[in-house]
């Protein structure tokens, strides 16, 4: 799910980002999840991953 009118700054500092530059750094967004749901459950509400891992291996 997504707010349209949220607004946020593109940032490298963000602790989900894992990389420590970013091409967009400082740029402003309009539009933002605020939820993502994964097999019927929450894993990400208002910028942080909730709840247990829930992904598998998938062999190539």
């Amino acid at each position: 799910m997504a707010d349209p009118d949220k607004r946020q700054t593109v940032s490298a500092d963000l602790p989900l980002s894992g990389q420590d530059h970013c091409p967009f750094d400082g740029v402003e967004l309009r539009g933002s999840p605020v939820t993502t749901i994964v097999g019927g459950r929450v894993a990400y509400r208002d910028g942080a991953v909730v709840g247990e891992p829930s992904g598998s291996y998938v062999r190539r």
